[in-house]
């Protein structure tokens, strides 16, 4: 039995872990140019929860991703093709699904506050 580590599950994983890398990175860049510290405790213990979110939309993403695609697409009326690639945008998506519920509740409690 051959097993086939570049799977879907892989790249998903792959882009979670690389967009937080690359978060961690551009962080850690803000900090190497000054006289201040990078450290790393403070950083983890702001971004853990992110983390956690970001490993829990891997299966969403890799379950239903080629079927919310096509949603999407049809509902902009675009006829792209889903490419697997898109995994590793996994990341991306987990902190854009975020920011999009982030935004949402903060809309809804704006009408609550106005009514």
């Amino acid at each position: 039995m051959q097993i086939d580590i570049f799977n879907n599950w892989t790249w998903a994983l792959y882009g979670v872990i690389a967009y937080n890398w690359l978060s961690l990175s551009f962080t850690k860049d803000g900090y190497d140019n000054t006289r201040k510290k990078f450290i790393f405790k403070s950083y983890a213990r702001k971004r853990w929860d992110n983390w956690v979110w970001s490993l829990m939309c891997v299966p969403i993403i890799v379950v239903y991703g080629d079927q919310l695609f096509y949603y999407l697409m049809e509902y902009f009326k675009r006829d792209w093709e889903f490419l697997e690639v898109i995994y590793l945008l996994a990341g991306a998506l987990a902190e854009f699904l975020y920011y999009l519920l982030k935004k949402t509740k903060s809309i809804i409690n704006a009408i609550k506050i106005t009514k």
